[in-house]
């Protein structure tokens, strides 16, 4: 797929489709994304997520079209720039063209092998959806290679911005070195806002799991933020540890609220991992 360069090449962008037709728009949509109008740029990125991305209720596998993964590549060079505005959404929208849901779909491996052969796995089970198969593969491909640049944003700032660039870090396994070194550094700071550092250790659960002393120490606390805490009881789940009451607690009245407060990415993960660890431990 040919690679634009330049967000105002309309000829370039024509030849696209979008899921109303030709994504001759997109390069103005783009641009209204740095306006000085919040309004303005609302609106820009409300439609830039309905014509890149439409989910039918088969979750695993929304369409995406040939603008989708042409649109990556800019979205990473915005949540980049300094001077632009709202650079988490910028974030938030690569992440979902690349892998969907990414509350519903944290928890598997995710690199671009496992990818092409999810792909061609949907192409056999359903010949039909071969080109949405490789529109995935395509976006997800174009995604990971912005993955070197967009590793320092966990240190952004701006606590949006660096809460969307730890939402990004479990999906790209293959960058597993640099986004794990990245999150160590901060996953025991005790000044981050605790929906934060809960991110951190979750998306660590992923890419390389903390100490099991060191978290089962952290779940049993009960001083430390129940959030942070039922984060620490999710990471010893996921590497098969017994919970001790304590944790179990925290787990399941994490699960029982709504912890996300509209920020925290992956609420439904810890609930679905608190029922798990409740039917484990009986």
């Amino acid at each position: 797929m040919k690679r634009i360069v330049d967000v105002d090449d309309y000829s370039s962008w024509s030849a696209l489709e979008h899921a109303f037709g030709p994504a001759r728009d997109v390069p103005d949509l783009l641009v209204d994304t740095r306006s000085s109008s919040q309004e303005t740029r609302g609106t820009a990125w409300a439609m830039l997520r309905e014509r890149l991305f439409v989910s039918d209720g088969r979750e695993a596998f929304p369409r995406r079209f040939s603008a989708s993964p042409a649109v990556i590549p800019f979205l990473a060079g915005h949540a980049c720039d300094r001077t632009a505005p709202d650079r988490h959404e910028a974030l938030l929208l690569m992440l979902r063209l690349a892998v969907g849901d990414p509350d519903q779909n944290l928890g598997s491996d995710w690199t671009m092998v496992q990818i092409r052969e999810g792909c061609d796995a949907l192409v056999k089970s359903a010949p039909e959806d071969a080109e949405q198969a490789n529109l995935w593969c395509a976006c997800y491909e174009a995604a990971r290679q912005e993955i070197p640049q967009l590793a320092r944003l966990v240190a952004a700032r701006t606590r949006k911005l660096r809460l969307a660039a730890v939402t990004v870090c479990p999906f790209f396994v293959d960058y597993r070195t640099d986004l794990s070194a990245a999150l160590l550094r901060r996953w025991d700071r005790t000044d981050l806002h605790p929906r934060e550092r809960a991110a951190v250790i979750i998306a660590l659960s992923v890419l390389a799991p903390l100490p099991d002393e060191a978290l089962a120490e952290l779940a049993d606390d009960l001083s430390a933020n129940a959030l942070v805490r039922a984060a620490s009881a999710v990471s010893l789940h996921r590497r098969g540890q017994k919970l001790s009451g304590r944790a179990l607690s925290v787990l399941r009245e994490a699960a029982k609220r709504a912890v996300a407060g509209g920020e925290f990415p992956w609420e439904r993960y810890v609930r679905r991992l608190a029922k798990e660890a409740s039917i484990t431990a009986g």
